[in-house]
C-alpha cells in the first residue's frame, strides 16, 4: 500500500491495485480514493483505482 503512491510505472500500480483489492485491505481506500482523481496518474490507473474502490466499499 506505501509503495502505490510512489510508483512511477502504470503496470506495477495496477497490479497494486489488484492486489490490495484481492486482499480486502480497506486501509488502501484513501489512497485509491486520492489515485483516483490524480490528473498526473494515466485513464488506465485511474480507472483501476476507482474499480478497486467500488469492490472495497
Amino acid at each position: 500500500m506505501q509503495a502505490l503512491p510512489n510508483q512511477n510505472d502504470p503496470n506495477v500500480q495496477i497490479t497494486l491495485i489488484e492486489l490490495l483489492v484481492a486482499l480486502r485491505d480497506k486501509r488502501a481506500v484513501p489512497t485509491l480514493e486520492r489515485l483516483s482523481r490524480q490528473s498526473d496518474a494515466l485513464p488506465a490507473v485511474r480507472q483501476q483505482a476507482a474499480s478497486g474502490l467500488g469492490q472495497l466499499i
